[in-house]
């Protein structure tokens, strides 16, 4: 392709001096001839059909115009023949293979800028218009510039100040881009954030209760073991729903995971704020609580407030509860505190069954 288009450029210029030969002013020959490059180039720098085409065409043609306006005013500075349109199409052919290896060097950043800005290009393109037709107005009206030689320094002014302005334009763009690679990176952390928070939250929350789980457990663990003087005493608590197998066979898993979430909403509403609620498995529970506190009163709310809730719910609940508080550091001092707290619910539970035979109690709760 950049071969291909070396060519065409050959051929745009060899066009131009044939122009000039035949008698057309340079306005008229660049705008014939040289707007072949520009169309050419602007096919490669954008593949948008919007504004960001026209700010591209017309900035393409334009640098071809301040390329001839600087030439022109080269030779007319140093007293060289401005007729000589060799000369001058040699300087040009020089200029813009430099001009055009440039481009061809920053295509592919430009298709970027171009991918990632959607806004602004309408005032872009409303400049570049503004620039292409005050340049093509200076350099032809009411004659070439080369005829109006006190108008030189007035018109390099401009094509140095057009030049110095896309510089800042494209120093904008650039700015603009790096912005929107920082938004999109910080963009980028924040999802690896939320994904880590949520592969967190699977790891370690109980999918239906939304409780902490084992693993949490395992991890809490850990941490105890740094440091056991933040966390002693520590009551455990260990709570078992009763018969929820027969809820199940009776009136159906959902009903048993209403059940569930039932008592999962109790413990959070005797216990708030405390990071330590576990749902273990299937119907078990368990509670820790960090430094001093009352595991009569802690159980006495939760048999307090599942009376409560029974009242207000068709399926009734009932739970064996256990506690025991660890006063000594070590990980076997807290494996024997949940042993001896689930010793204790075992027997709140045993007793349960016990006084509902000797009642006969032949509900499933």
């Amino acid at each position: 392709m950049l071969i291909g288009s070396a060519l065409i450029l050959l051929l745009c210029f060899g066009l131009y001096v044939m122009g000039l030969r035949l008698g057309l002013k340079t306005p008229a020959a660049a705008a014939i001839c040289l707007t072949v490059p520009s169309f050419l180039l602007c096919g490669q720098l954008s593949v948008y059909r919007d504004f960001r085409y026209v700010f591209t065409f017309c900035s393409a043609d334009l640098f071809g115009i301040v390329i001839m306006g600087l030439c022109n005013s080269f030779n007319i500075v140093l007293n060289l023949d401005v007729e000589n349109n060799r000369l001058l199409a040699a300087e040009y052919l020089l200029m813009f293979s430099v001009l055009y290896m440039f481009l061809w060097r920053v295509r592919k950043e430009y298709l970027e800028i171009q991918e990632t800005q959607k806004k602004g290009w309408g005032s872009l393109a409303l400049l570049s218009v503004t620039f292409y037709a005050m340049i093509y107005v200076l350099m032809g009206y009411p004659a070439p510039i080369r005829e109006r030689k006190e108008y030189l320094p007035v018109f390099t002014f401009v094509l140095i100040a057009i030049s110095l302005t896309y510089i800042v334009i494209f120093q904008f763009i650039q700015k603009m881009k790096q912005q929107y690679e920082a938004g999109e990176m910080e963009q980028r952390l924040r999802t690896e954030q939320k994904e880590k928070e949520l592969y967190s939250q699977m790891a370690y929350v109980d999918y239906m209760t939304k409780l902490k789980n084992r693993a949490y457990l395992a991890k809490r663990e850990q941490e105890f073991q740094a440091d056991w003087e933040k966390v002693l005493p520590m009551t455990c608590i260990t709570m078992d729903i009763n018969n929820l197998k027969q809820v199940n066979d009776m009136k159906g898993h959902a009903a048993g995971d209403s059940v569930i979430l039932r008592v999962a909403g109790i413990l959070r509403k005797v216990f708030p704020g405390t990071e330590d609620l576990y749902r273990l498995g299937g119907d078990e529970f368990m509670i820790l609580l960090i430094g001093e506190a009352s595991w009569k009163d802690s159980v006495a709310s939760i048999v307090r407030e599942l009376e409560q809730d029974n009242a207000e719910n068709e399926i009734p609940i009932a739970a064996a509860v256990g506690a025991f508080v660890q006063r000594e550091k070590g990980l076997e001092s807290f494996i024997f505190s949940m042993k001896k707290a689930d010793e204790y619910m075992y027997e709140d539970k045993r007793n349960y069954k016990e006084r509902c035979h000797d009642a006969e109690n032949k509900s499933y709760l």
